[in-house]
């Protein structure tokens, strides 16, 4: 029952969801929740509150791949949360998180784009070999022009909304904003594709 969840004196929190402002971060009961910020973050902090994010998505990504122990048996749907504070991340992201949400955090008001962004000096910001039952909410993902912004070959029932897939806007476009051999069931709700040769 909904009305039982303010009965405890921590609210939702004694379920181990974060209350944080902006209703940007969903609520999964049987997951965890890990934090990243690059500015005050450490990959030698646990990722388990905003005050110990971890400094990159890559060690989020290591982290929640970690908590998988038996693939047969939960291999799609841990539901585990990453959260992402405002910021440009210069990574590339090449391990895949099945069941993974991962939440950017803000808006940048200087270019009217997402307030995460992954901007690798080189390369592409994710290219994996698939994703099932992935969500991402407000992320952007800007590659160099030799790249593609996100590679996915198996993208399987994933959804993205508020995302935003593109070539550095200074110089070329990239090669792809979004690239896919398998898309079954995946869903982009109010995304950008920008400066790239191929949507």
């Amino acid at each position: 029952m909904i009305g039982n969840l303010t009965n405890f004196p921590g609210g939702i929190t004694s379920y181990g969801v974060p209350v944080i402002g902006g209703g940007q971060i969903p609520a999964f009961l049987n997951g965890k929740y890990y934090f990243v910020d690059g500015t005050y973050g450490s990959d030698s902090y646990s990722g388990e509150s905003p005050d110990a994010a971890f400094a990159t998505i890559g060690q989020a990504i290591t982290v929640v791949r970690a908590r998988i122990t038996n693939w047969a048996r939960a291999r799609w749907a841990q539901n585990d949360v990453i959260v992402i504070a405002p910021g440009s991340y210069d990574e590339n992201l090449i391990l895949g998180a099945h069941g993974v949400t991962f939440v950017g955090l803000g808006h940048d008001n200087r270019d009217a784009q997402c307030g995460v962004k992954i901007k690798p000096t080189t390369g592409s910001p994710f290219s994996v070999s698939g994703l099932i039952n992935t969500a991402f909410y407000n992320i952007g993902f800007e590659a160099v022009s030799t790249s593609k912004a996100f590679s996915a070959l198996v993208c399987n029932n994933c959804l993205f909304v508020n995302c935003r897939f593109s070539g550095p806007a200074e110089t070329v476009t990239c090669a792809a904003a979004f690239y896919t051999n398998d898309a079954t069931c995946t869903k982009l709700i109010n995304c950008d594709f920008t400066c790239a040769a191929i949507a």
